[in-house]
């Protein structure tokens, strides 16, 4: 168990099953695919793993089921190093379950099934801000309970633990909840959805993050694939080119982009830098194929960024 948990991740734990496939099926259409695989997934524990294998210490604030896919993600997630203790297994309940088409080019579709991660109660993910203390970044996102989520990222800005908010899946939520994060990070359609914009291009995406920093968020990031990524801190707005891969499957490249912010802030990096490391992160992963396996190690990052002088 870790002594000391600089991030703590509060999220979504999943089984991925991945489907290989020429392109989508239409409404009514059944179509071959050209592969199948399963890997761990949930961006919670996504961003953990990622966190994780950089060599940050994580603790990890979720639901599995009482299956055998719940048993799967836990072990594997205590093999990463993660402290687990804070981990509800719930019986009765299906492990949380994503069913994700890949398409030529690394495009993907994503059904999710919440499972378990539906069951994590506000009481036991608040007690886990002192079980885990001390914390010197909370990461949340959008896949569990969401009353859970606020009251435990509230919480923890009450405490003066900075938060990290993945505001993903895109929702819609009150302006006033996110009020005094430190760090809103979103894609382009998370961003369209909370600005209520179109954010399709660098400069509409620092239109969007200007606004969404009105609503009283420190620093706000819009991540846009190959078109890099847009922040906007005191008012300031810049934008940090992502650099080019080949892809294979974008599956979990923002996860890798938060685990490797979540690591290079903590590591005490300047925030264009840490944005930097977060994009090189995002780029390894999208060169392998599922989730959890695609997240890269510190050694793995260190050469790829050496190899391109970065």
């Amino acid at each position: 168990m870790q002594t000391r948990n600089r991030v703590l991740v509060l999220g979504s734990l999943n089984m991925d099953l991945v489907v290989g496939s020429e392109r989508v099926p239409l409404s009514g259409e059944t179509i071959f695919g050209r592969s199948f695989a399963t890997f761990l997934g949930g961006k919670g524990a996504n961003q953990a793993v990622a966190a994780a294998r950089l060599g940050v210490p994580v603790g990890m604030v979720g639901a599995v089921g009482g299956d055998a896919f719940g048993a799967q993600l836990a072990d594997t997630m205590a093999q990463e190093g993660i402290d687990t203790s804070a981990l509800q297994r719930t019986e009765g309940v299906s492990t949380g379950i994503a069913l994700v088409m890949v398409e030529p080019g690394g495009r993907n579709t994503m059904i999710v099934v919440p499972g378990a991660n539906g069951e994590v109660a506000p009481d036991a993910a608040l007690a886990s801000l002192d079980q885990l203390a001390p914390i010197r970044l909370l990461v949340a996102q959008f896949e569990i309970r969401m009353d859970t989520t606020w009251q435990v990222i509230h919480a923890a800005q009450a405490r003066g633990i900075p938060v990290l908010l993945n505001a993903a899946p895109a929702r819609a939520e009150a302006p006033a909840y996110f009020r005094g994060l430190d760090y809103l990070v979103v894609n382009e359609q998370e961003a369209a959805c909370l600005a209520e914009q179109s954010v399709d291009n660098p400069a509409l995406a620092a239109q969007a993050a200007h606004k969404l920093a009105g609503w009283g968020v420190l620093v706000v990031i819009v991540t846009l694939g190959v078109q890099g990524a847009v922040v906007v801190a005191n008012g300031i707005s810049q934008h940090i080119p992502a650099v080019p891969v080949e892809a294979v499957d974008s599956t979990a490249a923002g996860d890798a982009y938060i685990g490797g912010l979540a690591w290079a802030l903590t590591e005490g990096q300047p925030l264009e830098r840490a944005m930097t490391v977060a994009g090189c992160c995002g780029a390894l992963a999208v060169t392998r194929l599922g989730a959890q396996p695609s997240l890269p190690t510190r050694t793995m990052l260190e050469a790829f960024m050496r190899e391109r002088h970065i």
